[in-house]
């Protein structure tokens, strides 16, 4: 028995921590890392452009035009795909008290669809595109396209460019919000939004590590097994080999597992290799595996020697942990079969023409009828000798059939002396494997 061992290796995990719950953020000057960058594949950039503000910073604050101490500076420029939104990175020119919001426009009014007060605080960030003042907020909301997003603060807008327009709402999350003015300047805030495939709620790109299936967010392990035979219907007393492949369909390395596999009923000698990991001795074999990378297999043989009888391979995929298959691609169990057609009895038919006669039985492991030819042989000094002529024959599924014997003329006169030892021989057509050949010894005997 050959096993090789698939030596694991580390993969990077992406964690998010945990949310803070009723409190706003202090945007800092630092440099940040980013999960997912803008040029992300799929990921649409909502939002400013972030360029840097050549004409300097705007202090116009909801407080110097006389609105609300807490009021939202939002970007005009709305979302024009349907998602998740999974960041939002803001430029500043200093430190500053805000929360992300997310407004949208429903029946003629706007109203705010989430005041991210849960996000995770800030993690610092290398991004490609992002400079020292940008600060990215991990966040994680469904949005539509025309929604929009901006910022929510008490403080001076520190996030405001001199140049630009940007509209203010009022503070209420429970009704109707009012575009209370226009403020100068543009709000320095940019939005990544990402496809969400299975409709989660979770980004594809960055946030759900399994975006095949709907209930699934960490590692996307998914194994399916295929069991097959070399055959479907085998020569009795043949041997047969069965595989086994297990494939990692999903993105990420799997865990260690184990396939066990069962015949039934047992066979004798039968022997199973596996192309990783090791296996325990029969009845119930039990093959385990390392980790599988994306797309890699692992490979397990069964060798059935000397079938007699219908056979199946019982297979069950044993999932390591954080992995997931079909119930299809968990439990195979491919089957033999091992089909006979006999010749029960053969006499002489009663009456004035003595003909002699067999009667055939197709064997009941097929649904298809049995079709071939038979024929009658005897022993002769220079070898099997036929003495009634091969006819076709065709006997359904389960069924019996008297087929009448045509002798030849020396057979015919020999048989009125002596009895004749002799062979019939039933030829069966039509299979997915060589002929299947039946025979029995019979005696004919001379009609007294």
């Amino acid at each position: 028995m050959r096993c090789e061992t698939l030596e694991p290796h580390a993969a990077p995990v992406a964690r998010y921590g945990p949310g803070v719950h009723g409190r706003r953020f202090l945007i800092t000057a630092m440099v940040l890392t980013a999960f997912a960058t803008p040029g992300d594949a799929g990921a649409e950039t909502v939002g400013s452009s972030l360029g840097a503000p050549a004409q300097g910073w705007s202090t116009d604050s909801c407080q110097a035009q006389g609105l609300p101490a807490e009021c939202s500076y939002v970007h005009s420029a709305g979302v024009t795909t349907e998602g998740v939104l999974t960041r939002v990175v803001v430029r500043s020119d200093g430190a500053v008290v805000a929360a992300p919001v997310v407004v949208r426009r429903e029946s003629g009014v706007w109203r705010y669809v989430s005041v991210l007060r849960d996000t995770p605080e800030p993690e610092p960030i290398n991004g490609a595109g992002l400079s020292t003042g940008d600060t990215v907020l991990p966040v994680r909301v469904r949005v539509s396209p025309g929604d929009r997003i901006g910022l929510r603060t008490r403080a001076a807008p520190t996030f405001l460019s001199a140049v630009g327009q940007t509209e203010v709402f009022g503070p209420s999350e429970a009704g109707p919000l009012d575009v209370l003015a226009d403020a100068s300047g543009e709000v320095l805030v940019q939005g990544v939004v990402e496809p969400d495939g299975d409709q989660d709620g979770y980004g594809d790109v960055s946030q759900d590590r399994c975006p095949e299936r709907r209930d699934w967010h960490v590692a996307c392990q998914r194994l399916a097994m295929r069991s097959s035979a070399e055959r479907r219907i085998a020569l009795p007393g043949s041997t047969v080999a069965f595989q086994t492949v297990v494939t990692n369909l999903g993105r990420e390395r799997s865990g260690a597992g184990a396939v066990t596999l069962e015949l039934d009923p047992p066979v004798a000698g039968a022997v199973v290799r596996s192309s990783a990991g090791a296996c325990t001795a029969p009845p119930i074999v039990r093959c385990d595996f390392a980790g599988v990378d994306p797309g890699a297999t692992v490979v397990l043989t069964t060798s059935a020697p000397g079938l007699h009888e219908p056979t199946t391979l019982r297979t069950e995929l044993l999932l390591p942990p954080n992995a997931w298959a079909h119930a299809s691609e968990a439990y195979n169990r491919p089957r033999v079969s091992v089909p006979t057609i006999e010749a029960l009895r053969i006499g002489l038919v009663l009456g004035r023409a003595r003909i002699p006669q067999v009667t055939l039985l197709c064997g009941t492991w097929l649904p298809e009828p049995c079709s071939g030819s038979l024929s009658v042989v005897r022993a002769g000094r220079h070898g099997p000798r036929t003495i009634a002529a091969p006819r076709a024959i065709r006997v359904g599924a389960g069924k019996r059939r008297i087929v009448k014997l045509r002798l030849t003329r020396a057979a015919k006169a020999a048989l009125r002396r002596r009895s004749l030892p002799a062979a019939v021989v039933v030829t069966r057509t039509g299979l997915d494997t060589d002929p299947l050949v039946s025979s029995q010894r019979v005696t004919l005997r001379a009609a007294r």
